[in-house]
């Protein structure tokens, strides 16, 4: 069973904040909220829903490996999950499964510019 956690931009202070149960955060109309996925990259960093992911295919037999640009991490209703999201497709990429090797290097509201390149 996957862990339940959230964070928050701030959209007043313009930071990231650690969500913790139980807490008093002031004014929630400020704040973007993300839920984590359960899901961790290839350095261990747990990957949350509006993370700007690097990911590599390597296809099924583990061998060819296709370098991809990068990409967003929203909830995906064709995969009743999250999912890599393409801003240019429109969207979602794939399920996280074990032919794709993850690199969390942002998100959406820290760092935009990743999003253009």
């Amino acid at each position: 069973m996957r862990e339940i956690k959230f964070r928050a931009w701030d959209t007043k202070e313009k930071e990231m904040i650690d969500l913790e149960p139980n807490m008093s955060y002031g004014d929630y109309r400020n704040f973007e909220l993300m839920q984590y996925t359960g899901l961790k990259d290839k350095k261990g960093k747990e990957i949350y829903e509006g993370d700007i992911l690097r990911y590599n295919y390597f296809g099924r037999d583990k061998r060819k490996k296709v370098n991809y640009e990068y990409t967003t991490v929203k909830w995906d209703t064709t995969y009743t999950g999250f999912s890599p999201f393409s801003e240019i497709w429109g969207y979602g990429l794939a399920r996280f499964d074990d032919f794709y090797e993850w690199e969390v290097i942002g998100n959406i509201y820290e760092n935009p510019e990743l999003l253009k390149v």
